[in-house]
């Protein structure tokens, strides 16, 4: 975001006191800033219900409604509380600075100000206060950029899959040939999808936008279901999946949709990194403190201990492809670890290279 140099910062001004308005309004003005003024808390607040203003002056002994409850009532208002307010004040024991402070104050300047202290408290405040609106236009912009990807890149996969299904049946397409190449055109379309899903879930985490939703879950139909996904990517590497799952059903308490990617991630890496041929198995054990244990075990490559240790960190890649040349970006056990630490809840592996890898993940069941 540009500042405009045509539209001057604006300060409101609130004092009793004509003589210190007139002498602010001067220094200001020459500083290139808009000015408007309030001779009370009253109207200050009916100058903010008409415009905004980029900073408030306010003093604090005034007649009627003092400097801070207004600055309180301002707080208040959703529409008005991150404008920065700076009071002038001759009272400079502690507990004043302090009740100031309290109130939403972010300084204050002590009477009488000295110009240049003033200024540079204005000049700071008006800085930051313009780092926050353009960070606020640059998160709105980057909030509009995921809504995009997901709306206007998700649906043309959903579509893009329903046509291979529809041209496998074509009598004109039952050629092996056509065949496999509608398969790889499905397995490449079902990983860019995952990795688009990863991203906009992770996205949706740092941004504290996921609603994090817990509830009594049954978790062996919750991973069926998963695995029904994934067969589609397993099938033409002839991996064989091995569910021992708890029957009869019982209940954790997770969110459904967190547990699904949990599960969705954890078990698509196990399929891309084993080899064609390999068996998965998905198992569990119950703990004690009502805490049960699920295990996604694969026979594939494995991971190099040196690895290991970066596997669930953001800021460490971990570039291996799979078995057959499948690519990563490392995202869905970031994804996982995340998901995990808010269902209070584990996350580890244990791994011998060219033997394969032990997933292990731990919730809290229902009581």
């Amino acid at each position: 975001m540009n500042q405009d140099k045509k539209k001057p910062q604006s300060i409101l001004i609130v004092d009793d006191e004509s003589k210190n308005v007139q002498l602010l309004a001067n220094l200001l003005t020459g500083e290139s800033y808009e000015i408007e003024a309030a001779m009370s808390g009253e109207e200050a607040l009916d100058w903010l219900n008409e415009r905004p203003f980029d900073l408030i002056l306010m003093d604090v002994m005034m007649p009627g409604m003092n400097g801070y409850e207004v600055c309180r009532k301002i707080k208040e208002n959703s529409n008005l509380s991150s404008i920065p307010i700076i009071f002038l004040t001759a009272r400079t024991e502690t507990e004043d600075i302090v009740r100031g402070f309290e109130a939403g104050a972010v300084d204050y300047v002590t009477k009488p100000f000295r110009t240049t202290e003033l200024l540079s408290r204005v000049k700071t405040h008006m800085k930051i206060q313009w780092q926050h609106k353009e960070l606020e236009e640059l998160n709105a912009t980057k909030d509009k950029f995921f809504s995009i990807i997901a709306h206007d890149l998700k649906s043309p996969f959903i579509t893009l899959f329903n046509m291979i299904e529809l041209m496998k049946d074509m009598p004109l397409l039952e050629n092996p040939e056509f065949q496999e190449l509608l398969n790889s055109i499905r397995e490449e379309g079902n990983r860019t999808f995952q990795l688009l899903t990863n991203l906009l879930e992770w996205a949706k985490t740092q941004r504290n936008l996921i609603e994090f939703q817990p509830g009594p879950l049954p978790i062996s139909e919750t991973i069926r279901s998963t695995v029904n996904v994934l067969q589609d990517m397993a099938d033409p590497k002839n991996i064989r999946i091995q569910l021992n799952l708890p029957e009869p059903e019982f209940l954790i308490n997770g969110d459904g949709n967190m547990v699904s990617t949990i599960f969705r991630n954890l078990i698509n890496n196990a399929i891309k990194f084993t080899r064609p041929g390999g068996l998965i198995k998905v198992s569990y054990r119950i703990l004690e403190d009502k805490k049960v244990e699920f295990l996604i075990q694969d026979s594939g490559i494995g991971i190099s201990e040196k690895n290991i240790d970066k596997l669930f960190r953001i800021d460490k890649k971990v570039l291996v492809n799979g078995t057959n040349g499948e690519k990563g970006t490392g995202l869905g056990l970031n994804l996982c670890k995340e998901f995990m630490n808010m269902h209070n809840g584990s996350i580890s592996v244990s791994s011998r290279e060219g033997e394969g890898s032990t997933f292990s993940i731990v919730f809290n069941t229902v009581s």
